[in-house]
């Protein structure tokens, strides 16, 4: 297999990907690779919080805030949903660049809120 394209999506897009082309991806592959991929497709169907056009609406609000925050930091925020400021701080806790104010971690809860 070789990697074409490499980009951050949402479990939301995953699931849609997954539900799409289960028959077509599982042909063909052993009965481990099978069991892999239902595991897989089951966790994205157990933990997709959004239908994938709502993620892929979110993902694009968020953007238009024009706050710099990565492509990966937005599908973050989109899987986990975070609905009050404590919540969006501790996923990002680690990451120095994540120095946001109380305005504009209000304008990005806000974005989530349309969606929730």
């Amino acid at each position: 297999m070789e990697i074409i394209d490499e980009k951050p999506i949402t479990i939301s897009e995953v699931k849609e990907i997954l539900t799409k082309r289960d028959k077509n991806l599982t042909t063909g592959l052993s009965e481990q690779e099978a069991r892999i991929f239902n595991k897989a497709k089951n966790y994205v169907i157990k933990f997709s919080k959004l239908s994938s056009e709502d993620a892929k609406g979110l993902k694009e609000k968020i953007k238009e805030l024009n706050l710099n925050l990565s492509e990966e930091n937005i599908v973050k925020i989109v899987d986990i949903l975070p609905k009050t400021p404590d919540e969006l701080r501790t996923l990002f806790s680690k990451e120095e660049k994540f120095k946001y104010n109380e305005e504009e971690i209000k304008k990005i809860l806000d974005c989530i809120a349309q969606y929730v």
